[in-house]
């Protein structure tokens, strides 16, 4: 199985606040992998995947992501979510970042995320919850503090939080500063200003990647 040389996402963290407590592998190229799957789309090929894995060591890429929204996270079983950091960590040379994300609940979310720290990832990274409810959405604050500590406390390794939504605003960065181990935040904004300002707050703290490619330069 062959690859082309495709870019799939751009992390920028060009922040004059940048420190060492900031993990060096945040402040380059972040890659959210792709999932493959066999031919008839049934199972995922686990063989490709460890190619995928190689030919990316060899690109000038910082970080993997695997277990990504590109990879199709949402549709990935919580064991199959193991059997690819397993590999993708066994296979690479680089650091590796996969989603631990389960859509079971908290508890299930926190075991991935000590399986991939077990495993040997150097980041997790934990995509905030989808809120459908409006009661939820109107206590979204409280919630998400609180599901962040559970993650936070349970870990030893670095998080890259990803709001895969848009909900968090620069302010509510200076909120998430007490959790030692969030170090790197993946922000969906087409708002430049926000993103000046998330900086601005984030300090030497948070790392600020930009997921929206077309803003990768400009900010």
């Amino acid at each position: 199985m062959k690859f082309t040389k495709i870019i799939f996402y751009l992390g920028l963290f060009n922040t004059p606040f940048e420190l060492i407590a900031i993990p060096s592998f945040y402040k380059g190229i972040v890659v959210p992998m792709v999932t493959p799957y066999t031919k008839d789309t049934k199972q995922i090929d686990f063989p490709a995947l460890v190619q995928f894995t190689k030919w990316l060591n060899t690109q000038k890429v910082d970080l993997l992501f695997p277990i990504s929204g590109l990879g199709q996270w949402r549709e990935i079983t919580d064991k199959e979510k193991k059997q690819i950091i397993e590999t993708v960590v066994k296979y690479s040379t680089l650091p590796v970042s996969p989603g631990i994300t389960s859509l079971k609940g908290l508890d299930e979310t926190v075991s991935l995320a000590v399986f991939a720290q077990n495993a040997g990832a150097k980041s997790i990274t934990l995509a905030l919850p989808p809120f459908h409810d409006s009661d939820v959405e109107a206590r979204w604050e409280e919630i998400v503090l609180k599901y962040l500590s559970r993650v936070n406390n349970s870990l030893k390794i670095p998080i890259l939080l990803y709001d895969h939504q848009g909900h968090i605003s620069p302010e509510f960065i200076g909120k998430i500063h007490k959790f030692r181990n969030i170090k790197a935040l993946k922000y969906r904004t087409k708002d430049m200003i926000k993103i000046l300002r998330a900086t601005h707050i984030a300090k030497e703290k948070i790392a600020i990647l930009i997921g929206v490619e077309h803003l990768t330069l400009p900010a």
